[in-house]
């Protein structure tokens, strides 16, 4: 990714890694308990072990489950979400105040929101951001 996104995007996937471990904190906090985690963030979906983290290990190649907390928009409570949300477009456009609110946005939502909940128009905006083509409204990123 850091040979092709744009600097914006790199930015917003950074700021979306500090909300994950913040919820992962939050949920420890709270026992690990889904019900409270839920009750205390509405829309919240806690997948547990969704998949495996590889890496290796002195030439050994190791897996560990992972969890990933994702909100569901058409639950009730998604309104929570927007200050996060436009906190972080806000943050991305103090680095660059150039790039289009509605592209900010959409790359700010990218990660935090399920997949299947954004717009096209969205997903285009943070294809374009990601690959770092012609369409893309932030900086490219170069290595």
């Amino acid at each position: 990714m850091l040979n092709t996104a744009t600097n914006e995007y790199i930015l917003a996937t950074i700021y979306h890694e500090v909300l994950h471990a913040y919820f992962n904190v939050e949920l420890a906090k709270l026992d690990f308990d889904n019900k409270k985690f839920e009750q205390k963030y509405p829309g919240a979906i806690i997948h547990n072990a969704t998949g495996l983290y590889t890496y290796k290990e002195r030439n050994v190649t190791k897996s560990v489950p992972y969890s990933k907390i994702e909100f569901v928009t058409e639950k009730k409570g998604h309104l929570q979400l927007v200050p996060f949300i436009d906190k972080l477009a806000k943050a991305i456009q103090s680095y660059n105040s150039n790039i289009p609110t509605d592209v900010a946005k959409a790359i700010a939502r990218m990660g935090i929101v399920r997949g299947k909940d954004m717009l096209d128009w969205e997903i285009a905006y943070n294809i374009n951001e990601r690959t770092g083509n012609n369409n893309r409204k932030g900086t490219k990123c170069t290595p």
